[in-house]
């Protein structure tokens, strides 16, 4: 599978790799009473490439070369074996919020803490045999 990210106005698209995925999505109820559920996306990934190639209809100035390509492009990242864990709470309505005194002294810390914005995040896992190539020209991108 490949997946990209970019567009025509920029000069390097990152580019995904990988020989074999093997992903689950599920749900689960949100971080937030607010909020309507949780998606979830875990799994592995094998023979994971992440590279910036040059974008196909770039029109713009090329003139920062990198420092040596590999195959299609620049590889940023190169693994055998990635595990991945994505979760994104489904944001609900906000009710309107009463001003007053008196519902401010009502609230407790307890009804605060479950009133949480939307989370999101990425773990990310390398196995052995993994090598990254950052450095000033990468950053750039």
């Amino acid at each position: 599978g490949r997946l990209a990210f970019g567009n025509h106005y920029l000069p390097q698209t990152l580019c995904v790799n990988f020989e074999d995925a093997f992903l689950t999505y599920a749900t689960k109820p949100p971080s937030s009473h607010l909020d309507q559920f949780m998606h979830i996306v875990k799994g592995s990934l094998e023979n994971v490439r992440v590279m910036l190639v040059p974008s196909p209809r770039y029109l713009g100035m090329q003139n920062d070369e990198p420092p040596r390509l590999m195959g299609e492009g620049f590889v940023v990242m190169q693994s055998n074996d990635v595990d991945i864990y994505y979760y994104q709470d489904e944001p609900g309505l906000v009710p309107v919020e009463q001003e007053g005194v008196e519902e401010a002294e009502a609230c407790s810390e307890g009804d605060k803490l479950q009133d949480l914005p939307p989370c999101w995040g990425l773990d990310i896992v390398c196995g052995k045999g993994t090598d990254f190539n950052y450095g000033p020209w990468a950053d750039r991108q």
